[in-house]
């Protein structure tokens, strides 16, 4: 078997070869590429080997560089120890080897992804279907909204503080309690514990305020919130009480339904110095 060495390499600019009964090129010292290997006719992909990359396609800009062919074929095979066996690609830190993470393709055709040598993160299953080992999923901490209807956007929960207000005025609400929400994509989910110690200035119609997302601005989300428990309320006896996230802004107005014919929005006097109440309900944000 010929060989070259480094000085054959350097002293030849090209050579021609027999590899595999066609007679190809071997191009010696081409610009920054020690060897380059084109066919002989013109037609292949070229390889490019230099003193610390190689390149399949193109000139190697990487450790490995490689460029597709114009066809549907493969750019890389990674092929299993046996016909039953699956293919592992391992990322190792230099000085120690340790494996730092893994993507695996097992035998029933799943995909993994670990980290480490051996712990499972996500799995891909050969239907489609994620898994998430740790069973958590993190959102940016600012969404990123998609316009498409089947794709999820967003996640958050967290705390917010409700205030009864008459849209200047605010009442003085317990410092102990307030509400919990949320949301996933455009939908918030709220409860609360709503107690107010002093009315202040607060007259006239209330609304609760500090709704943690804004109601999406159109009349058909006007969304519904359920009163659970009541306590401390200046109202007549057979009365009952529910809240409306309305729509365009960060409150729900409190509404009194106190008619045969419906209702009227409920005023601080009928809360009272020291009412309360709990709520729960949904409604869209933009």
């Amino acid at each position: 078997m010929a060989s070259l060495t480094g000085a054959s390499v350097a002293s030849s600019y090209t050579s021609l070869l027999k590899l595999n009964g066609n007679t190809d090129s071997l191009v010696a010292g081409n610009g920054s590429n020690a060897i380059q290997v084109v066919d002989g006719d013109g037609t292949g992909s070229s390889l490019y080997l230099n003193t610390d990359n190689i390149g399949i396609g193109m000139s190697p800009s990487s450790r490995l560089s490689i460029k597709a062919n114009g066809d549907s074929s493969a750019v890389l095979d990674i092929h299993g120890r046996s016909s039953d066996d699956f293919a592992i690609v391992s990322f190792k830190e230099n000085a120690s080897q340790t494996v730092k993470g893994q993507i695996k393709v097992d035998g029933s055709d799943n995909m993994i992804f670990r980290s480490g040598p051996s712990t499972d993160r996500l799995t891909i299953s050969s239907a489609g279907v994620v898994e998430l080992t740790s069973g958590q999923l993190k959102f940016p901490a600012s969404q990123n909204a998609s316009s498409d209807a089947n794709t999820l956007d967003d996640y958050e929960e967290g705390d917010w503080s409700p205030v009864v207000s008459d849209g200047t005025n605010n009442a003085t609400m317990h410092g102990a309690i307030g509400g919990r929400y949320t949301k996933v994509g455009n939908k918030v989910t709220v409860t609360a514990y709503i107690l107010v110690t002093s009315l202040g200035s607060v007259s006239g119609a209330i609304r609760v305020t500090g709704l943690p997302f804004a109601v999406a601005d159109s009349n058909r989300n006007y969304s519904a919130f359920a009163v659970s428990s009541c306590e401390g309320l200046n109202i007549t006896a057979g009365h009952s009480m529910n809240l409306t996230a309305w729509k365009g802004t960060s409150y729900a107005k409190v509404w009194l339904w106190d008619s045969a014919t419906g209702g009227s929005e409920m005023t601080g006097a009928e809360l009272s110095a020291d009412g309360g109440f709990m709520i729960s309900g949904s409604y869209l944000t933009t």
